[in-house]
């Protein structure tokens, strides 16, 4: 196993739900267990350490997808701001404005649709 625990990649999502199996256990748990530092941040789960990944959560309404779009995506966005990871990636089309704003800010960022 390569170590690369001096990397911290975060992975950002506004739609996905928790355990996505791409996200999660296909994306996340690979780079852990490549030896990278993986957050993640997901609304609407419990706050928690699991196979090698923190996961990053809040309350998020749940009141359709235009709210989503503006309220979520904000919401992870700030999540995002305080892990300080180097690398973020998304798929979701949404979180487009917050990964530009991230990347104005000197972040790797990757959208992966």
């Amino acid at each position: 196993m390569i170590v690369n625990k001096s990397i911290k990649i975060c992975h950002l999502t506004s739609a996905h739900p928790d355990g996505d199996i791409r996200i999660f256990h296909k994306e996340c748990v690979s780079l852990a267990d490549a030896g990278f530092e993986v957050h993640i941040v997901v609304p609407n789960t419990k706050p928690r350490f699991e196979k090698g990944i923190q996961i990053h959560s809040f309350s998020a309404e749940k009141s359709g997808r235009f709210s989503r779009m503006k309220k979520t995506a904000k919401q992870v966005f700030e999540e995002a701001k305080i892990i300080d990871a180097h690398i973020y990636h998304f798929h979701d089309p949404e979180l487009l404005p917050f990964g530009l704003k991230l990347l104005k800010m000197g972040k790797k960022v990757i959208y992966d649709a």
